[in-house]
Protein backbone atom coordinates (compact mmCIF):
# COMPACT_ATOMS: atom_id res chain seq x y z
CA UNK A 1 0.00 0.00 0.00
CA UNK A 2 1.15 3.59 -1.06
CA UNK A 3 -0.78 6.82 0.20
CA UNK A 4 -3.75 4.22 1.06
CA UNK A 5 -3.79 3.19 -1.95
CA UNK A 6 -3.86 -1.12 -2.22
CA UNK A 7 -2.08 -2.85 -5.16
CA UNK A 8 -2.49 -5.90 -6.62
CA UNK A 9 0.29 -7.66 -8.42
CA UNK A 10 -0.40 -10.12 -10.85
CA UNK A 11 2.01 -12.63 -12.66
CA UNK A 12 0.77 -13.97 -15.80
CA UNK A 13 2.03 -17.38 -16.96
CA UNK A 14 0.53 -18.89 -19.56
CA UNK A 15 1.20 -22.96 -19.60
CA UNK A 16 2.19 -23.19 -23.28
CA UNK A 17 4.33 -21.30 -25.59
CA UNK A 18 5.38 -21.78 -29.08
CA UNK A 19 8.41 -20.48 -29.65
CA UNK A 20 9.75 -21.56 -26.46
CA UNK A 21 8.16 -24.68 -24.46
CA UNK A 22 7.82 -24.62 -21.33
CA UNK A 23 9.30 -20.78 -20.86
CA UNK A 24 7.72 -19.66 -17.18
CA UNK A 25 9.38 -22.83 -15.86
CA UNK A 26 12.38 -23.49 -17.64
CA UNK A 27 15.61 -23.65 -15.22
CA UNK A 28 17.93 -20.66 -15.18
CA UNK A 29 20.65 -20.86 -12.79
CA UNK A 30 19.04 -23.74 -10.66
CA UNK A 31 15.78 -21.77 -10.82
CA UNK A 32 12.85 -21.81 -12.76
CA UNK A 33 12.47 -18.72 -14.31
CA UNK A 34 8.76 -17.32 -12.53
CA UNK A 35 10.83 -17.71 -9.38
CA UNK A 36 12.76 -14.82 -9.98
CA UNK A 37 9.90 -12.26 -10.77
CA UNK A 38 8.23 -13.51 -7.79
CA UNK A 39 11.16 -13.53 -5.39
CA UNK A 40 11.44 -9.68 -6.57
CA UNK A 41 7.54 -8.76 -6.02
CA UNK A 42 7.98 -10.53 -2.53
CA UNK A 43 10.65 -8.05 -1.48
CA UNK A 44 8.13 -5.35 -2.55
CA UNK A 45 6.05 -4.51 0.57
CA UNK A 46 3.99 -1.63 -0.69
CA UNK A 47 2.45 -4.78 -3.22
CA UNK A 48 -1.07 -5.76 -0.68
CA UNK A 49 -1.33 -9.08 -2.49
CA UNK A 50 0.62 -11.32 -5.03
CA UNK A 51 -0.58 -13.73 -7.40
CA UNK A 52 0.04 -15.84 -10.44
CA UNK A 53 -2.79 -16.21 -13.25
CA UNK A 54 -2.17 -19.42 -15.21
CA UNK A 55 -4.08 -22.34 -16.79
CA UNK A 56 -1.32 -24.70 -16.17
CA UNK A 57 -1.19 -26.65 -12.75
CA UNK A 58 2.27 -27.41 -12.67
CA UNK A 59 3.19 -23.97 -13.36
CA UNK A 60 0.82 -23.13 -10.53
CA UNK A 61 2.24 -25.43 -7.99
CA UNK A 62 5.63 -23.78 -8.84
CA UNK A 63 4.58 -20.44 -8.18
CA UNK A 64 2.94 -21.66 -4.94
CA UNK A 65 6.20 -23.28 -3.90
CA UNK A 66 7.92 -20.18 -4.29
CA UNK A 67 5.54 -18.17 -2.08
CA UNK A 68 3.10 -17.10 -4.55
CA UNK A 69 -0.73 -17.19 -4.07
CA UNK A 70 -2.42 -19.23 -7.00
CA UNK A 71 -6.26 -18.42 -6.05
CA UNK A 72 -7.92 -20.01 -9.39
CA UNK A 73 -6.66 -21.87 -12.59
CA UNK A 74 -7.27 -19.62 -15.46
CA UNK A 75 -9.71 -20.66 -18.45
CA UNK A 76 -8.26 -22.33 -21.58
CA UNK A 77 -10.62 -19.38 -23.15
CA UNK A 78 -7.77 -16.64 -21.58
CA UNK A 79 -4.84 -18.88 -22.50
CA UNK A 80 -4.63 -18.87 -26.28
CA UNK A 81 -1.60 -17.88 -28.19
CA UNK A 82 -3.42 -14.76 -29.48
CA UNK A 83 -4.78 -13.78 -26.26
CA UNK A 84 -4.06 -10.13 -25.14
CA UNK A 85 -2.57 -9.32 -21.81
CA UNK A 86 -5.60 -7.16 -21.07
CA UNK A 87 -8.82 -9.50 -20.28
CA UNK A 88 -6.51 -11.47 -18.55
CA UNK A 89 -5.73 -8.92 -15.85
CA UNK A 90 -9.50 -8.02 -15.60
CA UNK A 91 -10.23 -11.60 -15.14
CA UNK A 92 -8.09 -11.99 -12.26
CA UNK A 93 -9.34 -8.48 -10.67
CA UNK A 94 -13.01 -9.08 -10.86
CA UNK A 95 -12.71 -12.82 -9.21
CA UNK A 96 -10.67 -11.29 -6.60
CA UNK A 97 -13.80 -9.06 -6.13
CA UNK A 98 -16.23 -10.73 -6.51
CA UNK A 99 -14.55 -12.18 -2.53
CA UNK A 100 -14.48 -8.62 -1.43
CA UNK A 101 -10.97 -8.12 -2.39
CA UNK A 102 -10.88 -4.36 -4.15
CA UNK A 103 -7.56 -3.09 -4.93
CA UNK A 104 -6.50 0.21 -6.47
CA UNK A 105 -3.58 -0.13 -8.63
CA UNK A 106 -2.52 -3.38 -10.67
CA UNK A 107 1.18 -4.05 -11.01
CA UNK A 108 1.81 -7.13 -13.87
CA UNK A 109 4.77 -8.18 -14.01
CA UNK A 110 6.14 -10.90 -16.74
CA UNK A 111 7.06 -14.18 -15.46
CA UNK A 112 10.06 -14.32 -18.31
CA UNK A 113 11.73 -11.22 -17.26
CA UNK A 114 14.19 -12.97 -14.69
CA UNK A 115 16.21 -9.91 -14.54
CA UNK A 116 13.67 -7.77 -13.14
CA UNK A 117 14.72 -5.65 -10.37
CA UNK A 118 12.59 -4.91 -7.55
CA UNK A 119 13.61 -1.16 -7.46
CA UNK A 120 11.85 -0.54 -10.98
CA UNK A 121 8.87 -2.17 -10.07
CA UNK A 122 8.09 0.26 -7.23
CA UNK A 123 9.79 2.89 -8.68
CA UNK A 124 7.05 2.25 -11.23
CA UNK A 125 4.39 2.18 -8.56
CA UNK A 126 5.70 5.23 -7.27
CA UNK A 127 5.13 7.04 -10.87
CA UNK A 128 1.68 5.68 -11.27
CA UNK A 129 0.85 7.54 -7.90
CA UNK A 130 2.65 10.56 -8.33
CA UNK A 131 1.88 11.43 -11.85
CA UNK A 132 -1.85 10.37 -11.82
CA UNK A 133 -1.34 8.28 -14.42
CA UNK A 134 -3.55 5.41 -16.49
CA UNK A 135 -0.72 3.24 -17.48
CA UNK A 136 2.99 3.33 -16.04
CA UNK A 137 5.39 0.62 -18.32
CA UNK A 138 8.98 0.13 -18.09
CA UNK A 139 11.23 0.82 -21.40
CA UNK A 140 14.98 0.76 -22.26
CA UNK A 141 17.27 2.03 -24.78
CA UNK A 142 17.00 -0.13 -28.11
CA UNK A 143 20.28 -1.65 -28.45
CA UNK A 144 19.90 -1.31 -32.37
CA UNK A 145 18.62 1.82 -33.98
CA UNK A 146 15.38 1.51 -34.87
CA UNK A 147 16.31 3.82 -37.94
CA UNK A 148 18.13 0.89 -39.94
CA UNK A 149 15.43 -1.38 -39.84
CA UNK A 150 15.03 -2.90 -43.25
CA UNK A 151 11.28 -4.53 -44.64
CA UNK A 152 12.08 -7.47 -47.08
CA UNK A 153 9.55 -7.58 -49.44
CA UNK A 154 10.19 -10.24 -51.73
CA UNK A 155 10.93 -13.93 -50.33
CA UNK A 156 12.93 -15.57 -53.35
CA UNK A 157 15.30 -12.34 -54.72
CA UNK A 158 14.66 -9.99 -51.46
CA UNK A 159 14.04 -6.55 -52.11
CA UNK A 160 14.08 -3.93 -48.90
CA UNK A 161 13.01 -0.45 -47.83
CA UNK A 162 13.32 1.67 -44.94
CA UNK A 163 11.34 1.60 -42.35
CA UNK A 164 9.34 4.96 -42.47
CA UNK A 165 12.49 6.34 -45.09
CA UNK A 166 14.78 6.22 -41.83
CA UNK A 167 17.35 5.35 -44.28
CA UNK A 168 17.79 8.90 -45.70
CA UNK A 169 19.52 9.40 -42.21
CA UNK A 170 22.81 8.62 -42.71
CA UNK A 171 25.71 8.56 -40.45
CA UNK A 172 27.49 5.94 -37.69
CA UNK A 173 24.93 4.31 -35.54
CA UNK A 174 26.01 6.01 -32.54
CA UNK A 175 25.01 9.10 -34.17
CA UNK A 176 21.21 8.30 -34.73
CA UNK A 177 18.61 9.59 -32.63
CA UNK A 178 18.27 7.70 -29.40
CA UNK A 179 15.01 5.52 -29.22
CA UNK A 180 13.37 3.50 -26.16
CA UNK A 181 11.28 0.09 -26.60
CA UNK A 182 8.99 -1.31 -24.11
CA UNK A 183 10.94 -3.59 -22.06
CA UNK A 184 7.23 -6.56 -21.40
CA UNK A 185 8.27 -6.50 -18.06
CA UNK A 186 6.40 -4.08 -15.65
CA UNK A 187 3.37 -2.55 -15.81
CA UNK A 188 1.72 -0.36 -13.55
CA UNK A 189 -2.16 0.60 -14.32
CA UNK A 190 -5.09 2.29 -12.66
CA UNK A 191 -7.90 -0.55 -11.76
CA UNK A 192 -10.80 1.81 -12.40
CA UNK A 193 -9.55 2.74 -15.63
CA UNK A 194 -8.59 -0.56 -16.90
CA UNK A 195 -12.20 -1.96 -16.35
CA UNK A 196 -13.43 1.54 -17.85
CA UNK A 197 -11.74 0.86 -20.80
CA UNK A 198 -11.44 -2.69 -21.76
CA UNK A 199 -10.75 -2.40 -25.56
CA UNK A 200 -9.12 0.60 -25.57
CA UNK A 201 -6.46 0.42 -22.71
CA UNK A 202 -3.11 -0.45 -23.86
CA UNK A 203 -0.65 -1.37 -21.21
CA UNK A 204 2.60 -0.88 -23.66
CA UNK A 205 1.91 1.81 -25.93
CA UNK A 206 0.24 5.02 -25.47
CA UNK A 207 -3.18 5.88 -26.79
CA UNK A 208 -5.48 8.93 -27.49
CA UNK A 209 -7.29 9.77 -23.92
CA UNK A 210 -4.63 7.48 -21.86
CA UNK A 211 -2.67 9.42 -19.51
CA UNK A 212 0.78 6.95 -19.95
CA UNK A 213 3.54 7.56 -18.38
CA UNK A 214 7.34 5.00 -18.80
CA UNK A 215 10.06 4.65 -16.56
CA UNK A 216 13.44 3.55 -17.98
CA UNK A 217 15.39 0.92 -16.94
CA UNK A 218 18.81 -0.70 -17.86
CA UNK A 219 18.96 -3.21 -20.50
CA UNK A 220 20.83 -5.19 -18.82
CA UNK A 221 18.02 -6.01 -16.74
CA UNK A 222 15.82 -6.28 -19.41
CA UNK A 223 15.51 -9.31 -20.77
CA UNK A 224 12.30 -11.16 -22.05
CA UNK A 225 13.28 -14.46 -22.66
CA UNK A 226 11.16 -16.39 -25.54
CA UNK A 227 14.04 -17.75 -27.30
CA UNK A 228 16.86 -20.31 -26.58
CA UNK A 229 19.13 -17.25 -27.24
CA UNK A 230 16.91 -14.92 -24.77
CA UNK A 231 17.94 -17.82 -22.30
CA UNK A 232 21.35 -18.08 -22.99
CA UNK A 233 22.00 -13.92 -22.71
CA UNK A 234 20.07 -13.95 -19.73
CA UNK A 235 22.03 -16.90 -18.04
CA UNK A 236 25.24 -15.16 -18.68
CA UNK A 237 24.28 -11.62 -17.15
CA UNK A 238 22.95 -13.28 -14.12
CA UNK A 239 26.10 -15.07 -14.28
CA UNK A 240 27.87 -11.58 -14.48
CA UNK A 241 25.46 -10.06 -11.77
CA UNK A 242 26.31 -12.43 -9.53
CA UNK A 243 30.11 -12.34 -9.56
CA UNK A 244 29.88 -8.34 -9.61
CA UNK A 245 28.09 -8.64 -6.63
Amino acid sequence: MINSKRFLGIVPARGSSTRLENKNIRYLNGQPIISYILQQAQAIQEIDRLIVSSNDTEIANISKEWGAEVPFIRSDELAQDDTPMLPVVIDAIEKLESEGDYYDYVCILQANSPLTQSKDILRAMQTCLKSKANVVFSVCECSHPPQWTLRLTEAKCPQFSFIEDCGQTFGRTQDQELLYRSTGAIYVAEVSYLKGNPINARLALPCVSQNSFVIITDPMHSVDIDTELELLLAEVLMTSHKKNH
